[in-house]
């Protein structure tokens, strides 16, 4: 998927799977009275604009748990089939969360589809659907460049998007992944090798440092691409001393904001900040990339943009 901003939704349109129904072309009522494997059909890339968008809300609402068909469906043979399935998984699991805390995730889909939790159905709360290992390679396959959350001809969008969601699913979790991760680093695809070390980074995965940080160091530099400096040198700062070598390697060919960057990076891994101020003094040194963050190490960027991805794999 080429990201162009994060919670930015996803698109449904293209090549006919099999012979759906059309659904309604209003997006309410929605129809939960088709057969739950009608509404799983819906969710391919067909020629019928919005059925994808109404079989994602009527599925959320089923009366009965479509999760046991929704892991069927992550082994179908079509991409947005798959996708879809998966990030309705993961939706649930947020679902069940929502219902047991007060935590406000920005990334549930179930909360765009049912205005409340009182208008979803009673399996919601009892239904948390665990992390398969087919879960997470669908996962980290949503990591890749595809057409979300835009279809490349009118621009379309829809409500998910597979990479932005991805990352953040993964990074709790990737401990418990290291080959699938591994090898979406050695990916023929760019977003997914920088995706990949992003969440190695994050996760502070030590037997990945190598080829996460040949692919996010590059992105200190000063260059043409928008805010890849603050994801990057954020990913980075989740490894520990491990990543000191690597930074001493990189450091004659570095331009001024890489290498600022990488002494911020080496102080912050050898003697972490432990007071604001102190994240203050850091940034006035050498934060010259971030004005909304001290720290852009210790601290998450606020900018949940991801233009730059897109600018990044162009080819």
């Amino acid at each position: 998927m080429r990201i162009i901003p994060i919670l930015i939704f996803a698109v449904i349109t293209s090549t006919a799977h099999a012979q759906p129904r059309p659904l309604s072309k209003r997006p309410y009522p929605i129809d939960t009275t088709l057969p739950l494997e009608q509404l799983i059909i819906e969710l391919c890339d067909d020629d019928i604009k919005n059925n994808a968008e109404q079989a994602m809300r009527a599925i959320l609402r089923y009366p009965t748990s479509p999760v046991d068909r929704l892991y069927e469906a992550l082994d179908d043979h079509e991409w947005q089939t798959r996708q879809i399935a998966c990030h309705l998984l993961w939706s649930i699991r947020t679902s069940h969360e929502r219902f047991t805390s007060t935590n406000n995730d920005m990334m549930d889909t179930t909360s765009r589809y049912a205005r409340s939790q009182r208008d979803l159905p009673a399996w919601h709360q009892s239904e948390y659907p665990p992390v398969t290992k087919r879960l997470v390679e669908v996962t980290i396959e949503g990591l890749r460049d595809d057409q979300t959350p835009y279809e490349r001809v009118d621009r379309r969008a829809l409500m998910y998007t597979n990479a932005a969601h991805g990352l953040f699913r993964l990074i709790p979790i990737a401990h418990d992944w290291i080959p699938q991760l591994r090898e979406a680093l050695h990916s023929d695809d760019n977003q997914q090798r920088i995706f990949a070390a992003m969440i190695a980074g994050r996760a502070g995965i030590a037997s990945l440092v190598e080829p996460a940080a040949a692919e996010l160091l590059p992105h200190l530099r000063d260059n043409d691409i928008r805010e890849d400096a603050k994801f990057a040198v954020w990913a980075l700062g989740g490894f520990d001393r491990e990543l000191l070598p690597i930074l001493q390697r990189a450091m004659p060919t570095a331009d001024q904001q890489q290498r600022n960057l990488m002494q911020l990076l080496m102080l912050d891994l050898i003697d972490p900040p432990t007071s604001t101020a102190e994240r203050e003094e850091r940034g006035r040194r050498y934060n010259n990339i971030s004005r909304s963050v001290h720290d852009p190490v210790t601290e998450p960027p606020r900018e949940f943009c991801w233009w730059w991805v897109d600018e990044a794999t162009a080819e």
